[in-house]
């Protein structure tokens, strides 16, 4: 419920349920929603609870949730990914098996975006804030794999043109590969590097770090 993530024309008075995620939505924007936001792995969890306290199984809905929560965690490698995520999932694969290998399977169907291109990859997740520092924009993909798929070099570019085109003073790209269990950011720019020095202390040598764990 950020609204800078939605749609100018959406009529927020008239949104009465909200499940979120992410931290810091726009509370106030929502007069007429009960709003339930939980720092977890997947908003996809919360909906789950909500079925399973109404004694509601309705199978494709849960298995859709449960492929959401797994696609969400990236198969449960994120660093958000909670014991409330992994629980739920429990509970609907005890009724709906979901295998580890649809799972995967799943998640390495996100590289088929690639076949677009670059930017259309880098657009196909962007979330934008606005903070004390000025307006971030955050774009990310995981994809079991990545590393072996990308050309950080090629990337860096469009990242900064895309940053332009969106009026962003800060923009970076986070990608995630499940199956190494790392993460690569990569900035668009150098104030944004500075900016990320500040905060994770490291030093984004050419713009680019890579870090030994998921941070999707």
């Amino acid at each position: 419920h950020h609204v800078m993530q939605l749609d100018p024309s959406v009529p927020l008075d008239r949104v009465t349920l909200i499940y979120d995620h992410h931290p810091f939505g726009n509370d106030d924007k929502f007069p007429n929603a009960q709003i339930t936001n939980e720092t977890i792995g997947a908003a996809a969890s919360l909906i789950a609870k909500r079925y399973f306290d109404a004694g509601n199984h309705d199978e494709k809905m849960l298995r859709l949730l449960g492929y959401a929560i797994a696609s969400n965690t990236v198969g449960f490698t994120t660093a958000n990914a909670t014991d409330f995520d992994r629980d739920m999932f429990e509970q609907i694969t005890k009724i709906y098996p979901i295998s580890h290998d649809e799972i995967w399977a799943m998640l390495r169907s996100r590289a088929n975006i690639l076949k677009r291109g670059l930017r259309p990859m880098i657009e196909s997740d962007i979330k934008i804030f606005d903070t004390a520092h000025g307006r971030i924009g955050i774009a990310q993909i995981g994809v079991p794999g990545l590393n072996e798929l990308i050309d950080i070099e090629a990337i860096k570019p469009i990242l900064n043109n895309v940053a332009t085109d969106l009026g962003l003073e800060y923009f970076l790209m986070n990608a995630g590969d499940a199956a190494a269990n790392t993460s690569i950011v990569i900035s668009a720019n150098e104030l944004t590097t500075e900016l990320l020095r500040k905060h994770f202390g490291l030093p984004f040598e050419n713009d680019v770090e890579k870090f030994n764990r998921m941070l999707l």
